[in-house]
């Protein structure tokens, strides 16, 4: 905060005191200095906001690590088309596809369903950041925890 200690001394020649304009003013720019600062701060403590929105859009590699073996370890591509997010899972080792449905992406939470051999299995996913999800599956068994990670653009 910038402090300024003026010493105002009468007029001696008019014999008017002007000390409380001088107070007055001194007043106003240490109001507007703070107002400034706080106006140059602001953006900067925001910007490590953990609040912010990420895309899940992009493919992804994820492991589900006391799921079956045949259904531990693959690939999700999750899409944007006419505002609505498509996902399509693929198992490795396998070239069947499986399509999320009642698809949801609310505050960097993607919640779905996805059918595997009959059976119905919930998915909620955090997105931690731009190249990382967290979150669990759970189906008629029990739960398993999910970890994808972004696969890096190919040049």
């Amino acid at each position: 905060m910038i402090f300024c200690n003026f010493e105002i001394r009468e007029n001696m020649t008019s014999g008017k005191n002007y000390s409380h304009y001088f107070k007055w003013i001194i007043m106003k720019i240490k109001l507007l200095s703070f107002f400034i600062i706080a106006g140059f701060l602001t953006p900067a403590l925001l910007a490590g906001n953990p609040a912010m929105d990420y895309n899940p859009a992009g493919k992804w590699n994820f492991n589900a690590a006391y799921a079956p073996a045949e259904y531990s370890t693959g690939t999700m591509d999750i899409s944007l088309q006419d505002n609505n997010y498509k996902v399509l899972i693929l198992f490795r080792g396998s070239d069947y596809k499986h399509y999320g449905e009642k698809i949801k992406f609310e505050d960097n939470n993607l919640n779905f369903t996805v059918y595997i051999e009959g059976q119905s299995i919930a998915v909620s996913l955090k997105l931690e950041s731009q190249g990382k999800m967290t979150g669990k599956a759970v189906y008629s068994d029990g739960e398993t925890n999910l970890n994808l990670s972004r696969q890096q653009e190919k040049k």
